[in-house]
């Protein structure tokens, strides 16, 4: 085939090519024609309905994809990047709920070791106090000594103090009645003492010291700290006896023991005893 022969097909092959896409922009261009007919029409039919927006078809595009993506239900499923992630997520949530609970503890710790504490020693006679069974003009008083151990003030103190005289054993739902002499309020400091007494009749005193009768003094000491808040101490001790001096001129001391119960500081404490009055009222 010589070149002249080949230019000719190649005309005529260019040709047919172009005829049929002549051929296909005619039938595409017919398809629209008739679909845009149809559109038409169909909204003249329906008026109220409309087409449909492209929102409804990017929502649906994208739960497909959502879809599409796998769940990650197990740590193998996470990459390295996101694994690194939550380790030092959880590491910094761990140490910011410790270093809370350290402050927090601390502040409590320092808050009860620098508070005010009350307690009560054990009670003194002043007064009738030479040698037993000989009479004294002067009258006796049952002294307590109320120590503050703690490193900051006792304020608004009040102290109540009491006793019961009984033949035999102390009623175990005793109810520890408070005393009608309510004595006024205290400020201690520091490290520092401070008093409190109540008078016992001399028939009593003689009472005790021939072991005729046996003594209980208990009381309830309630204060408030420089923390504004208030606590409590409640005492109780059973008289047992008397030591002399060497010369056996007076009494040197007087020997008591914790009752088995009302000895307690505030949590600890409860809210009513019992029920039962002292035996031989005072």
């Amino acid at each position: 085939m010589n070149s002249r022969q080949q230019a000719k097909l190649t005309h005529a092959v260019r040709k047919l090519l172009r005829k049929e896409h002549s051929l296909e922009t005619d039938v595409e261009r017919r398809e629209n024609q008739q679909s845009a007919t149809q559109a038409e029409t169909k909204s003249q039919d329906h008026p109220k309905e409309t087409l449909p927006t492209t929102k409804p078809l990017i929502k649906k595009e994208h739960r497909q994809t959502k879809e599409a993506t796998p769940k990650k239900r197990f740590w193998r499923d996470y990459e390295p990047t996101e694994r690194f992630n939550c380790i030092i997520a959880a590491s910094t949530t761990v140490y910011m709920v410790t270093t809370l609970f350290m402050y927090v503890t601390a502040k409590q710790e320092l808050k009860v070791s620098h508070r005010a504490f009350i307690y009560a020693e054990d009670p003194f006679l002043i007064g009738d106090g030479g040698i037993p069974g000989v009479p004294d003009k002067r009258p006796a008083f049952l002294t307590i000594n109320l120590h503050n151990s703690g490193d900051t003030p006792a304020r608004k103190a009040l102290v109540d103090t009491n006793y019961c005289v009984t033949s035999g054993v102390m009623p175990n739902n005793f109810s520890f009645p408070t005393s009608l002499n309510k004595q006024p309020q205290l400020l201690l400091p520091p490290k520092e003492y401070g008093q409190t007494s109540f008078q016992l009749p001399n028939s009593i005193l003689a009472d005790i010291e021939k072991e005729a009768k046996k003594l209980t003094v208990y009381g309830t000491v309630s204060y408030e700290d420089v923390f504004d808040e208030w606590h409590r101490t409640d005492f109780c001790v059973e008289y047992r006896g008397f030591v002399m001096k060497p010369d056996n001129t007076s009494v040197e001391k007087l020997v008591w023991s914790a009752c088995p119960i009302h000895n307690c500081h505030d949590g600890d404490c409860p809210k009513k005893y019992g029920d039962a009055p002292c035996p031989e009222a005072n």
